[in-house]
């Protein structure tokens, strides 16, 4: 205990990162130098390296929820170790030792979620932080969801502290989080932070390019599937008529949602439609969801500024594109405030750990659902 309490007095802590998202194709890894805690936070990007997975493992993660808890338990173990090497991995790419990190932040590898509304309210990430503390030799906070979860939010989306910290100075801005599922928060011109997922990103699109190309591909490279495709109207009405668009807001969602299940679905009731068709219209109906969840939530794109993305989309134009004509703006990275896109969500972690071990809370009720604000994580090691 007292090096966790020599840790929070410190007025500027060297903490790792570790994430790995909805699209289970790997673990990035971020260093954040975070100066004090809380609202008046300050971060400094050090350093970011990513470390995909073997493709063996990945098409086991992609199985879940559907993984039985034998391999589960293994999964646990085996990802703990992995969390750990990337930890170890990017220290050394930046050229710094273990002996200049203080924390390490670790998301984990979420594999079932089931927010609030659903019939028991849970959440699990995989990812052993009593493995990762051991092999690193650092004190590891992870589990960053449940505490939300238990107090009656859903877990998610968790990225609006860290917007809040970046773009809380900025009113007007729209922070885009282009992982396997669309996320916005948006910074309103009093400081209020307004945030939701939106629905459903690079899952679906990923999962229909591994289809049409009978595995090879693990997503569609640079949008060229999407472009050369042909929009299908009945399609999209289709997707449209998705209950979950009309539920209430604070609302989120994940894989099982918008995983396997969906894309199989999509896939069987149009047989004789290219699926490179299928693509292209996913896409379009991913830039409607931002459309309509920032009607539903802000009235219109009135009061956006700017744009700022981050996540593996930004790598595609033609979801670019269709997302810029749903906000009324141009999409910048957010290396334009300093942190790569790839990096955005280790960097998040790295955020929630430095929260954690200063005891503030970092929950945002009115974004989660919860009744209050609570601390998130739980400590190992140390």
């Amino acid at each position: 205990m007292q090096r966790l309490f020599e840790i929070a007095s410190r007025p500027l802590r060297m903490i790792v990162g570790l994430n790995s998202g909805t699209s289970m194709d790997g673990i990035d890894a971020a260093i954040v130098a975070c100066e004090g805690a809380g609202p008046r936070v300050r971060l400094r990007f050090v350093a970011h390296a990513a470390f995909p997975y073997p493709d063996a493992l990945r098409r086991e993660l992609l199985r879940a929820p559907d993984i039985d808890g034998v391999a589960m338990c293994r999964l646990h173990r085996h990802l703990g170790s992995l969390f750990a090497r990337a930890a170890i991995g990017v220290v050394q790419t930046s050229g710094l030792t273990l002996n200049d990190i203080d924390l390490v932040g670790s998301h984990g590898q979420t594999v079932v979620h089931l927010p609030a509304g659903s019939d028991v309210a849970s959440t699990l990430q995989l990812g052993d932080p009593d493995v990762i503390a051991f092999e690193t030799g650092l004190p590891v906070v992870a589990d960053f969801r449940a505490a939300d979860v238990a107090a009656g939010g859903a877990g998610a989306p968790l990225m609006p502290r860290l917007d809040a910290a970046l773009f809380g100075d900025v009113p007007g801005t729209l922070a885009l989080n282009l992982g396997g599922i669309l996320a916005w928060t948006h910074i309103g011109a009093d400081g209020v932070v307004t945030a939701t997922d939106a629905g459903p990103c690079n899952v679906p699109l990923d999962l229909l390019a591994a289809a049409a190309s009978g595995g090879v591909e693990r997503f569609d490279d640079s949008g060229r599937r999407a472009a050369r495709g042909t929009f299908r109207p009945d399609v999209f009405a289709r997707l449209l008529a998705d209950p979950w668009l009309a539920l209430p807001f604070p609302k989120t969602t994940g894989r099982e949602r918008y995983g396997s299940a969906h894309v199989t679905q999509l896939l069987a009731a149009y047989p004789d439609v290219p699926v490179d068709d299928l693509i292209a219209t996913h896409l379009r109906f991913t830039g409607e969801c931002l459309r309509l969840s920032l009607d539903r939530r802000l009235g219109g794109v009135a009061g956006i500024r700017r744009v700022i993305g981050s996540g593996g989309g930004l790598k595609n134009p033609a979801l670019l594109a269709v997302l810029a004509d749903a906000a009324g703006h141009p999409i910048e990275s957010s290396a334009s405030a300093g942190i790569p896109g790839d990096a955005k969500e280790a960097v998040l972690f790295a955020l929630l750990a430095n929260e954690r071990i200063a005891g503030i809370p970092a929950n945002i009720p009115s974004v989660t659902g919860a009744t209050r604000p609570v601390l998130l994580g739980k400590i190992s090691g140390g």
